[in-house]
């Protein structure tokens, strides 16, 4: 029987111990249909689209956060501080915390850049470094979302004193002191990012030098609206050289 069905051609044949099908018509048309179906590709003008939207992203980020570091009244964020600026200063108040807002969504682009410029060497302290970004945006949200609320204080009617006591009250309280650990996951987030991006070859040293500088002056230098704006400046070069990185057509492929 075994010999019958290996001379049957309809069938196919043993070759040693595998069995060989015929080909048969439209063999060749369901292979690639196949593998249409399995390896989909992307238009190159979506490619270009999603790369020119994450470099348009990456660089607004740090623009915007430096604007809203430049129009902020504050300064020091006390209660004191907070309200003064509340009622001497409200509209600044509240276009610096719309910029600071609007920056936190534009990071998410930029930490996808980041993750996806260090495929291998680096990786490790880029994806850590993308968590802690992450979990920086949304530290600058939710302090954004809380200096429009104390910006609309003073319209409520309240005495100076009850004003006062209130944001003390806030200031002090342990379920908002979860914010500040978010704020200050992010500039944890841009050292360990940048540093990855230079293990991967994606930023020269000079970028991670002003990220290193930019980041020791947050944790040592003293405080004060021009060291502010000073760091602020040098996270727009980072950032503005990373948006250049992603541009490169050399570089990995954003859309894929």
């Amino acid at each position: 029987m075994d010999q019958a069905l290996s001379r049957c051609p309809a069938r196919g044949r043993f070759v040693g111990s595998r069995f060989e099908r015929p080909e048969r018509p439209g063999d060749d048309e369901r292979r690639t249909s196949m593998s249409a179906v399995e390896a989909p590709t992307r238009s190159t003008p979506t490619k270009g689209l999603r790369r020119m939207a994450t470099v348009a992203a990456t660089a607004r980020f740090g623009v915007l956060l430096f604007l809203s570091e430049l129009l902020d009244p504050v300064g020091e964020g006390t209660p004191e501080n907070l309200l003064s600026a509340a009622t001497s200063s409200s509209g600044a108040m509240t276009t610096s915390s719309l910029l600071l807002l609007v920056s936190s969504i534009l990071l998410v682009p930029a930490v996808v850049a980041i993750v996806r410029l260090t495929p291998k060497r680096g990786a490790a302290l880029a994806n850590a470094g993308a968590i802690l970004l992450v979990m920086g945006a949304l530290g600058h949200a939710m302090a954004a979302t809380f200096y429009l609320v104390v910006a609309a204080l003073p319209g409520t009617g309240l005495e100076h004193a009850e004003l006062t006591k209130v944001l003390q009250h806030l200031d002090a309280a342990p379920s908002l002191a979860v914010s500040f650990l978010f704020i200050v996951s992010f500039g944890f987030g841009v050292l360990f990012s940048f540093i990855g991006l230079r293990r991967a070859g994606a930023v020269p040293l000079w970028v991670l030098g002003a990220v290193i500088a930019a980041f020791l002056m947050e944790v040592a230098a003293p405080g004060g609206h021009a060291i502010a704006l000073v760091k602020q400046a040098l996270g727009v070069v980072a950032f503005g050289y990373l948006a250049y990185a992603v541009a490169r057509p050399q570089q990995v492929d954003l859309a894929d």
